[in-house]
């Protein structure tokens, strides 16, 4: 029994050795990490440039602002022409019943907003890219 004991002994022995050789080869010769140091300034500076979360954010920020500017836009002045109340068959045409009121319209319109309504869109907008760019901010701080 002692005799086995001692084998098991030498042979976790060797186990332990060569596990202590082999840590310590990969210490001196492997390379886990690159060894160039980084400044705080260059660590914020990547953070910012190469993370996609925080570039996610700054996509969203720019979409906001430029929500914030498209919101006090007017509807363009619209001019139409058409046909209105065109009879089905070319036989009414010649009636000249109540019936047949055919003609052509013409229209205009342009939508006037209320330039309250517009300011605050504009507010809300430019408030949402405020807290995107804070979000960035949270999110360069938990990296």
């Amino acid at each position: 029994m002692e005799r086995l004991n001692t084998l098991i002994w030498k042979n976790d022995m060797k186990k332990l050795k060569y596990i202590v050789f082999v840590f310590l080869f990969f210490a001196k010769y492997g390379i886990a990490q690159s060894d160039e140091l980084l400044s705080l300034a260059q660590v914020l500076i990547k953070t910012e440039t190469t993370f996609p979360e925080v570039l996610k954010y700054d996509g969203l920020t720019k979409a906001w602002a430029e929500k914030a500017n498209a919101s006090t836009a007017w509807m363009p002045p619209q001019i139409s022409i058409g046909i209105n109340r065109f009879p089905y068959s070319f036989m009414g045409m010649t009636d000249k019943g109540p019936m047949n009121q055919a003609g052509i319209m013409f229209t205009a319109e342009q939508m006037i907003t209320n330039p309250v309504k517009l300011n605050a869109k504009r507010d809300y907008f430019s408030s949402r890219s405020e807290i995107e760019v804070q979000k960035a901010e949270w999110t360069k701080n938990e990296f």
